[in-house]
């Protein structure tokens, strides 16, 4: 998220159409890379620490879990004033839960989900109406 603080590790989201086979994860994961799995939401994860962290989430088409990602993502980023009091939740959270990454993140759990609520409330097709002449009204999306 641009000018958004965030822990210095870059997150990269990829939507594959197959997971990686054992011959593929071995050509990904070069000098500090990890291989982490394939988790219960069905993310297929790759993780490198230094000198750049990143993380590589892989998911397939239509992942439910991805989508909730882009959600959350597509809707800070057209709505600057919520993604500053995110900021602001994560730098008071972090002060208090530095060592407990799990309490940290599961303190976010509420506000991510009312983001999440909003991002598909603005994803709803709005009906509009249009007022003819002749007294016919036309509604469409």
């Amino acid at each position: 998220m641009p000018r958004l603080a965030a822990k210095p590790i870059i997150d990269i989201l990829v939507t594959l159409q197959r997971f990686l086979n054992e011959a593929e994860i071995a050509d990904v994961c070069g000098p500090g890379h990890e291989y982490r799995g394939i988790d219960d939401t069905q993310r297929q994860y790759f993780s490198k620490r230094t000198p750049q962290a990143y993380h590589v989430h892989c998911y397939l088409p239509g992942n439910p879990e991805a989508e909730r990602l882009l959600l959350f993502r597509d809707y800070l980023r057209t709505h600057p004033e919520t993604a500053k009091q995110y900021e602001a939740l994560k730098r008071d959270l972090a002060s208090k839960h530095r060592h407990e990454r799990q309490t940290y993140q599961d303190a976010k759990t509420h506000f991510v989900h009312a983001v999440e609520a909003l991002g598909r409330k603005d994803q709803e097709p709005t009906t509009k109406s249009l007022l003819l002449n002749n007294g016919v009204t036309l509604r469409g999306l």
